[in-house]
């Protein structure tokens, strides 16, 4: 029993120094209704109507992890919805749409763009995903002309949606 509870207890250690070495030591799981994603900080909160949003600034990188509440979308209205959202984020800042792909998580429809925002010289990278009637957005910004952090790829690629 006594080797049992040890191997048990060397498991439970072995596991949180994974987390501790793949996200750092300071970085923070933060729920966003019925999803997840790991900040590299502590993240401000704050809340605008259906919108809530959660954001770092971090050295020349801002975080910002989003969910928005929405009246339920048909599958046929999935896509123009991305559209819209994809447009209003651009256009909102005066930005320039440098790629695009679709993307998916736990089976929810998504798009990933990339753009420039000359007003402050900023690279943004950014996932949306249309999980039932919530729009979660997640991005990352950059001084354009830099690579994107580690710790931006960490960011966006440590979102989760949880699928019940």
């Amino acid at each position: 029993m006594r080797n049992i509870l040890l191997v048990f207890a060397t498991l439970i250690i072995l596991l949180c120094i994974g987390c501790k070495t793949q996200y750092g030591e300071n970085w923070q799981r933060i729920p966003m209704n019925n999803a997840t994603i790991m900040m590299p900080g502590e993240a401000e909160r704050t809340q605008d109507g259906t919108n809530t949003r959660f954001i770092l600034n971090q050295n020349s990188e801002m975080y910002m992890a989003s969910y928005d509440l929405m009246v339920t979308t048909s599958a046929e209205m999935v896509e123009p919805a991305l559209d819209t959202v994809r447009n209003a984020f651009v256009t909102g800042l005066g930005g320039t749409l440098l790629s695009e792909r679709t993307v998916s998580l736990g089976g929810f429809p998504g798009r990933e763009i990339t753009f420039e925002e000359p007003k402050h010289s900023k690279t943004i990278k950014a996932r949306m995903y249309l999980a039932k009637s919530i729009l979660y957005t997640i991005s990352v910004s950059w001084d354009t002309g830099k690579s994107i952090s580690e710790d931006g790829e960490k960011f966006l690629d440590s979102f989760e949606i949880q699928s019940n």
